[in-house]
C-alpha cells in the first residue's frame, strides 16, 4: 500500500516517554561542623550529545560533559517488535568524545532506534533511518502547534499526514533545501506528543524510506551536572570525635555509589560506608569520588584539634570586652586576671591552641601595660593644674622642673588620642607658666584706704608709695586684689607690683593721686507753689541740675558758687515727690546728689480736655494733665476703651468708629488718678452723620433644602433664625454672609413664620426681616400599606410615606398601640401580630406631620390563615431517669421545646422530622411536669404533648 502512495506520507505517534528533567546545580560547598555539601559542576563542550548513526554505521559516536560521567551505554532495539537486539559499552575520552563500536544495523526493514545513557542518567535516542536525511530534528512549538525542521536530500517534495492518526490531513512542502512547516490541527493536538514518524516516499511514489525523530531533543545545555550532597561530616572536630557521613548524588537517576578516602589517617580515618573518626590533632583531606567516574570528586578540608578546657579559653575571653579577643581589654581587667589565664594557658597540651591563646595573653599584657603608663601620664599632668581635668590654672607649686617630668612621660606613650590630649595639656602648662597676667590699678584720692584692681592669680602683691613700700598682699584665685592702706597725700604715685612665685615674672600699675577738688553742693529746702529753689556749689562743679521723681527737669543758672531753679512751681506739687539736686563736673560725670526737702500742700494738676469728634474717624484726641493717670472712653454710659498716653500730656482713643455710630451716642471722656478714682469727665461733641449698618438679607428658602444664606451688616454681631416666634438657631457668620445649616427639621409646612433677626454685641435686637418660603403649596403626604395582614402568618407590616409624613402609627381598634420606625421614605412595623389577633380587628396605619396632625391613613383587611400546616407531634415513650427525649414533628413545625413544671428549659435539637433532647438534668422527680412543645415559624405554639 505504501508503494502505491504519490505522497510523502507522515505518521505521528504519541507515546507515554517522560522527558527527562532539567536538574539544577546544588549550592555552592559549605564548610562547617554539622554539614558538609558539594556540587561538582565542569564545563560542558558545544559538541552534539549524539551524532547521526545510520543502518551502516559500525559505530556511535558523541560528547557527553565530563560532569555527566564518562561511561556511555549504547542498547539497539527493535521499535515493531519490542525487542532489545544489543548492548554495548565504552566511555568517552578526557575531552568528553566517545566512540563505540557496534554491529551495523544493515538493510532490514524493521524499525530499529539507539538509545544512548550516561552515568548521570539522561537518555537520548535516534531511530535509525533507511536513507541519510542527516541529524533531522523536528521542532514543535506547543503555542501555535506549528511543527518544523529540515529533511536532508528533499528539496521541494510535498509532505501528507497519515489520515489513521488525524481527523484532518495537514500537507507540508520542502522549499529547495529541504525545510518544511505544518501545523497540527487543534482536535488532534496533545501536549503528550514526544515523538514524529516519517515514511517517504519521492514524487513519483517511489518509498525512499522510514525516518523517525524525537521532538524538540535534549542538548547538551539540558544534560543536568552529578552533584553531591555530603552531610554528617565534622570539619573542625575534637580528637576523639567520631561520625558517619553520607552522600546523595544528583540526579537521582546517576550512580549513587560513591568511595571515601582521607589523605592523612593519623589525623582521620574514614571506612567505604563513610564513618569518620578523629585520630590525632592536625589536619587532613576527606575525598569524595564516584564509584562509576573517579573524574568527579570533591575534598573536604578538615582539622582536628586535641581537648582544650573550655574553662582556659574562657579565661582568656574574659580579658576582653564582650568576652571576645578581636576587641580591647576589658577596665577591670588587671594584672592578676591576666596572670590566671595565663597560667591556664600554660597548661593546656595542644601546643596550636596553646600557641593562639598566648597571642591573645601577650595582646592583653601590652594592653594593660599601656592603659598603666596613659594613666601615670595623665596623673602626673593633672597635677600640675589647680582645676583638672579641665587643666586651665597652673598650681602655685608648680615648677618648670614638674611640667619637664610629666612631658617626658607622655612622649614615651605610643600615638594615640590620649596622648595627643596629654600633650595638649603640657604645651597649655609651659605656656601658662612662662606669662604673668597684667597688673591694673583703680583710681585713688587723698583719702583712699583701699587699693583695688587685678593681677596673676594666687601671687603676692607689694603696693608703693615711689620707692616705699606701703602695704602688700595677695592676688585671690579669680584674679582680683584689695589691699588696706593709709590715705596718702595729693601728687603721690602709687604703683602695684604682682610677683609670679613660680616664675619670679613681675607686673606693676600705677595711679597718681590727684589733688583734692571741691565737689561739694547744697540745697535750701522748697515749699510747694515757691517760683525758685536755691543753694550753693562747689568750684569744682561745672553743672547743676534739677530731678523731680528721678527725672530731669532743668539746669540751674549758676555764678559765684549759688545756683537758682527759676519757674519750677509745676514741677514740684507734692511734699511727696521726690526732689534732688546733681552736680556734674566739667566732662558731665556725676560728682554731688542731695536731696531737697519739700513742704506745703500737695498741688494736683487733672485738667482734661478732648477735641470734636467727626463720626467716621478713626481716633478721638485731646490733653491731661499730669496728675491723671489713665483716661477713658465712655459711650452711653458705658466705659468702651482706653486712651493711648503720652509724654508730652497728650492721648488718643484708636478704633473709635466701631464705639460711636449714631449722632445722637453720648460720648464722655473721663480722667481717672492712680487709684482709678474719677477725677475729670468732658463730654465729647461730635459731628457728621451717623455710621451704622444693621442692613440685613435672606434668600429664599426652598422646601426641605438643608441650609438658608443671606448677608448682614459691619455692626449686625449675631445673626439667628426665628420660627414660629422660637430662635431655632444662630448662623455661622464671615465677611458679611451668613449661613444657618442642617434646619430643614425646622420649616416643615406652608403656615411656618420664619424670619432672620441680627442683634449687635449686646444682643439687641437691630432688624429682623421675614424669609420667602416655596414648595411648601404642594405637600407630599402619600402612604402606602398592604392590603391584607394574615393571621397567625404575617408579623410585621413595611410600606412607604411622603416627604410631608414625620411619623407612621399602627391603629387597632380605634387605638393608636405602636410606632413605626422610619428610614428615607419607608417605614416598619415590626410585631404587628402582638396587636392584629381577631379577623374582626379594625386595623389601620395612619400617618401624622411634623405638628403630629393627621395627613393620611389605609386600612388592612384582616384575614385568618387558610392553609393547613403540618403541626404534627409525636412523642417517644419516656421514663423518668432517661438521658434523652426523641420524637417526630410535622414539617411546618419550626422548633421543639422542653417545659418542666410549666415552664420552658431548653430546646430540642432537630433534624429532617425528628427531634432529641438531651442533658435531662431539669426533671428531678417522676412527679415532674413534663411536656413537649411545637412552634412555629412566628413563634407561636402550636401542639403540646405530655408525657410524665
Amino acid at each position: 500500500m505504501k508503494q502505491n502512495m504519490k505522497k510523502i506520507a507522515l505518521a505521528l505517534v504519541v507515546t507515554n516517554v517522560v522527558a527527562s528533567s532539567i536538574i539544577t546545580a546544588l549550592p555552592p560547598v559549605q564548610t562547617h561542623a554539622a554539614e558538609q555539601k558539594l556540587t561538582t559542576n565542569l564545563q560542558a563542550s558545544s559538541a552534539a550529545t549524539v551524532n547521526y548513526v545510520s543502518r551502516n554505521d559500525t559505530q556511535v559516536t558523541g560528547h557527553v560533559p565530563s560532569d555527566a560521567g564518562k561511561n556511555v551505554t549504547i542498547e539497539v532495539y527493535d521499535t515493531v517488535l519490542g525487542q532489545l537486539h544489543n548492548t554495548y559499552t565504552g566511555s568517552a575520552d578526557a575531552s568528553g568524545n566517545y566512540a563505540v563500536p557496534i554491529t551495523s544495523i544493515g538493510t532490514r526493514k524493521l524499525s530499529f532506534r539507539v538509545k544512548v545513557t550516561f552515568d548521570n542518567g539522561t537518555t537520548i535516542t535516534q531511530d535509525v533511518d533507511d536513507f541519510n536525511v542527516g541529524n533531522f530534528q523536528p521542532i514543535l512549538n506547543k503555542t501555535t502547534r506549528e511543527v518544523t525542521g529540515k529533511l536532508e536530500n528533499c528539496p521541494n517534495t510535498t509532505l501528507l499526514v497519515d489520515a489513521a492518526p488525524f481527523r484532518s490531513v495537514p500537507v507540508a512542502l520542502t522549499d529547495a533545501n529541504g525545510n518544511f512547516a505544518f501545523t497540527i490541527p487543534t482536535e488532534d493536538y496533545s501536549p503528550d506528543i514526544l515523538l514524529l514518524s516519517f515514511t517517504l516516499y519521492n514524487s513519483q511514489g517511489v518509498y525512499m524510506g522510514y525516518v523517525g525523530r524525537a521532538i524538540n531533543p535534549i542538548s547538551l545545555n539540558t544534560i543536568p551536572a552529578v552533584t553531591f550532597n555530603v552531610t554528617g561530616l565534622n570539619t573542625n572536630p575534637q580528637q576523639g570525635d567520631t561520625g558517619k557521613m553520607t552522600t546523595s548524588v544528583l540526579p537521582a537517576n546517576a550512580s549513587q555509589v560513591v568511595n571515601y578516602s582521607s589523605s592523612d589517617t593519623s589525623v582521620m580515618s574514614v571506612d567505604s560506608n563513610g564513618n569518620w573518626k578523629a585520630v590525632g590533632s592536625g589536619k587532613a583531606n576527606i575525598t569524595v569520588t564516584s564509584a562509576t567516574n573517579t573524574a568527579i570528586a570533591t575534598t573536604i578540608p578538615v582539622t582536628v584539634g586535641s581537648f582544650v578546657d573550655p574553662a582556659t579559653i574562657a579565661a582568656v575571653n574574659a580579658l576582653f570586652i564582650d568576652n571576645n579577643p578581636a576587641n580591647s581589654i576589658k577596665d577591670t581587667t588587671n594584672q592578676a586576671a591576666i596572670d590566671a589565664a595565663q597560667n591556664k594557658v600554660n597548661a593546656a597540651t595542644d601546643t596550636i591552641v596553646r600557641s593562639e591563646l598566648q597571642k591573645q595573653i601577650d595582646k592583653a599584657k601590652k594592653e594593660l601595660a599601656a592603659k598603666t603608663e596613659i594613666a601615670q601620664a595623665t596623673a602626673s599632668v593633672n597635677n600640675l593644674f589647680s582645676n583638672a581635668p579641665t587643666n586651665t590654672l597652673l598650681k602655685d607649686s608648680t615648677t618648670q622642673a614638674m611640667i619637664d617630668s610629666a612631658s617626658a612621660q607622655v612622649n614615651a606613650l605610643a600615638a594615640s588620642k590620649d596622648k595627643t590630649k596629654l600633650q595638649g595639656d603640657i604645651a597649655n602648662a609651659n605656656d601658662l607658666f612662662n606669662q604673668i597676667a597684667p597688673t591694673t590699678i583703680g583710681g585713688l584720692t587723698t583719702n583712699s584706704t583701699m587699693v583695688s584692681g587685678k593681677g596673676e592669680a594666687n601671687s603676692d602683691i607689694v603696693i608703693k608709695n615711689g620707692t616705699v613700700t606701703i602695704a602688700s598682699g595677695r592676688v585671690a584665685s579669680d584674679g582680683n586684689y584689695l589691699v588696706s592702706i593709709t590715705p596718702q597725700v595729693a601728687g603721690s604715685t602709687i604703683t602695684a607690683m604682682v610677683t609670679k612665685a613660680s616664675n619670679g615674672k613681675t607686673s606693676s600699675a600705677s595711679t597718681l593721686i590727684p589733688a583734692a577738688l571741691d565737689y561739694s553742693l547744697k540745697a535750701n529746702s522748697y515749699k510747694v507753689g515757691t517760683a525758685n529753689l536755691t543753694g550753693t556749689y562747689g568750684k569744682n562743679i561745672a553743672k547743676v541740675r534739677l530731678f523731680v521723681n528721678d527725672k530731669l527737669i532743668i539746669q540751674a543758672t549758676t555764678s559765684n558758687g549759688a545756683f537758682t531753679f527759676p519757674n519750677i512751681a509745676s514741677f514740684i506739687t507734692k511734699p511727696t515727690d521726690k526732689v534732688e539736686v546733681v552736680g556734674v563736673d566739667g566732662s558731665y560725670v556725676e560728682r554731688a546728689r542731695v536731696a531737697v526737702a519739700v513742704t506745703g500742700d500737695p498741688v494736683y494738676d487733672y485738667s482734661l480736655t478732648a477735641n470734636d469728634y467727626t463720626l467716621g474717624n478713626a481716633t478721638l484726641t485731646g490733653k491731661y494733665g499730669k496728675d491723671v493717670s489713665k483716661v477713658r472712653l465712655w459711650v452711653n454710659n458705658v466705659v468702651v476703651s482706653q486712651a493711648t498716653t503720652n509724654a508730652d500730656g497728650t492721648y488718643t482713643f484708636d478704633k473709635v468708629p466701631s464705639f460711636v455710630k449714631l449722632t445722637s451716642d453720648k460720648v464722655e471722656v473721663v480722667g481717672v488718678n492712680a487709684t482709678y478714682n474719677e477725677i475729670a469727665r468732658k463730654t465729647v461733641k461730635t459731628k457728621g452723620t451717623s455710621i451704622l449698618d444693621t442692613s440685613l438679607t435672606a434668600n429664599s428658602y426652598a422646601k426641605g433644602s438643608a441650609n438658608l444664606t443671606g448677608t448682614y451688616g459691619k455692626d449686625i454681631s449675631k445673626v439667628r433664625l426665628w420660627v414660629n416666634g422660637v430662635v431655632v438657631q444662630q448662623a455661622t457668620t464671615s465677611n458679611g454672609n451668613y449661613t444657618f445649616t442642617n434646619i430643614a427639621s425646622f420649616i416643615k409646612n406652608k403656615e411656618d413664620v420664619v424670619e432672620v433677626v441680627g442683634v449687635d454685641t449686646q444682643y439687641n435686637e437691630k432688624n429682623r426681616i421675614t424669609v420667602t418660603k416655596t414648595g411648601f403649596d404642594t405637600l407630599d403626604n402619600s402612604l402606602t400599606a398592604p392590603a391584607n395582614f394574615t393571621l397567625n402568618k404575617d408579623t410585621t407590616i413595611n410600606g412607604t410615606m411622603g416627604t410631608n409624613v414625620s411619623k407612621v402609627r399602627l391603629s387597632v381598634n380605634g387605638v393608636v398601640v405602636k410606632q413605626a420606625a422610619t428610614t428615607g421614605g419607608t417605614y416598619t412595623i415590626a410585631g404587628a401580630n402582638n396587636y392584629i389577633t381577631n379577623a374582626t380587628d379594625v386595623v389601620k396605619i395612619i400617618a401624622v406631620d411634623a405638628q403630629y396632625k393627621e395627613v393620611a391613613s389605609k386600612t388592612i383587611t384582616v384575614k385568618t390563615d387558610n392553609t393547613v400546616y403540618d403541626y404534627a407531634l409525636n412523642v417517644n415513650p419516656y421514663l423518668f431517669g432517661a438521658s434523652t427525649i426523641t420524637g417526630t414533628y410535622g414539617k411546618d413545625v419550626s422548633a421543639v421545646r422542653l417545659f418542666v413544671n410549666g415552664t420552658v428549659v431548653k430546646s430540642a435539637a432537630i433534624s429532617n422530622g425528628t427531634f432529641t433532647v438531651s442533658g435531662l438534668a431539669s426533671i428531678t422527680s417522676a412527679t415532674d411536669k413534663v411536656e413537649i412543645v411545637a412552634v412555629n415559624m412566628a413563634y407561636k405554639e402550636v401542639a403540646r404533648v405530655a408525657i410524665q
